[in-house]
């Protein structure tokens, strides 16, 4: 009599701790991180365009700068992110008829700001 009463008490007790661990684990799945800020470049040329040798990526050197990323001229792409050749293309569009652009950034890649849109205006 006593082991199955020891056995109930006991098994109400592992049943508790695992209802606990997973609630907890379920709260620490819930945490989300701080999403990086979202920033708008000011409008300005495209004075460089460099294509990297073991990627897909572009990096973009404008006349205008944007604070947060060591090297506030420099902007660019992730290689396989989504739109990234639209963001190519565009840029390159922009820089060959010397238009202005806009650059939207999240985060930082190396010291270059990672960007996430481009915007082209016809002045």
């Amino acid at each position: 009599m006593f082991r199955l009463l020891c056995w109930k008490s006991c098994a109400l007790v592992w049943a508790a701790a695992a209802l606990v661990s997973i609630g907890l684990g379920a709260m620490e799945s819930r945490a989300q991180p701080i999403p990086l800020p979202i920033t708008d470049s000011p409008w300005g040329f495209v004075t460089v365009l460099k294509t990297h040798a073991a990627d897909d990526a572009l990096s973009v050197t404008m006349d205008t700068a944007l604070a947060g990323c060591d090297s506030g001229t420099v902007y660019a792409t992730i290689p396989d992110a989504p739109g990234q050749k639209l963001h190519h293309a565009l840029l390159l569009g922009a820089f060959l008829n010397h238009k202005h652009v806009s650059i939207t950034t999240q985060g930082c890649i190396d010291d270059a700001h990672r960007i996430l849109r481009v915007a082209v205006r016809d002045d």
